[in-house]
């Protein structure tokens, strides 16, 4: 039921911005014209996977912590920006802070 519910989450976080920042780029480019389109997104990807266990960072992780390693993703892996940004953020979590 956790995982149903999770997945019910993140569809909803991620369609709920899923007009303004659709790709990868979208974002690298929101985030680098410093809009509110690129916190927003982030940290909604952030929150719901930390909330839901999926992610175990550091317990020193801050909003602009987060931020810096998505824009050093987005900025080294030009490729993949064409993805959705949802996606992309939901696999560096998980690779970067996997729950043990």
């Amino acid at each position: 039921m956790k995982y149903f519910t999770t997945l019910i989450i993140i569809c909803l976080s991620g369609s709920a911005y899923a007009d303004k920042t659709d790709s990868g780029n979208d974002l690298f480019q929101a985030c680098n014209a410093g809009k509110e389109d690129c916190d927003i997104p982030i940290q909604a990807a952030y929150d719901t996977l930390e909330y839901n266990e999926y992610i175990c960072p550091p317990s020193d992780m801050n909003n602009e912590k987060v931020k810096k390693i998505v824009m050093k993703n987005l900025r080294e892996k030009p490729k993949e920006r064409s993805k959705p940004s949802f996606d992309l953020m939901v696999s560096w979590f998980t690779k970067s802070w996997p729950c043990k």
